[in-house]
């Protein structure tokens, strides 16, 4: 009996070479098993079409030039910029205040298009100074303009 159990001594090399084929046919038969299985499809996310809103226009007005009349008007230009929404930024916080500001859009050629925000329509440069005072304290930059 003895020469029977040595005839199945298996040399180390040999004994790795079939755990390693053994552990490759386990990982094909895996393999194939999930082939047959229903696979997930990958669709890819809908794409969605940007629709721009309509931005609500803001009524702007040309200047116009002063008819010619004896009577001279004024108004305070408090602000001016190329951005049409910073202009209505500033318009917004002046109706807030309890102005009436105007918008106007002037062409100034190779400067662009410059949107101007103004409030009153005074009848003396006395009467704008006035309201000219108070606005100065929070746009520091406005000053009374001939219409």
């Amino acid at each position: 009996m003895e020469n029977k159990i040595n005839s199945f001594k298996v040399k180390p090399l040999t004994a790795f070479l079939i755990i390693l084929l053994v552990a490759l046919i386990i990982f094909v038969v895996f393999q194939l098993g999930e082939l047959r299985k229903p696979q997930k499809v990958f669709h890819p996310p809908e794409v969605v079409k940007e629709e721009a809103l309509p931005v609500t226009e803001a009524k702007l007005q040309p200047e116009e030039k002063p008819p010619l009349s004896l009577e001279k008007k004024f108004t305070i230009q408090v602000a001016s910029f190329q951005d049409k929404a910073r202009a209505e930024l500033v318009s917004e916080e002046l109706r807030k205040k309890g102005y009436v500001p105007v918008i106007s859009a002037k062409d100034l050629g190779n400067k662009g298009i410059w949107y101007r925000v103004w409030v009153g329509d005074f009848e003396s440069e006395e009467k704008a100074r006035e309201l000219l005072k108070t606005l100065k304290e929070d746009y520091k930059d406005s000053f009374i303009k001939l219409l």
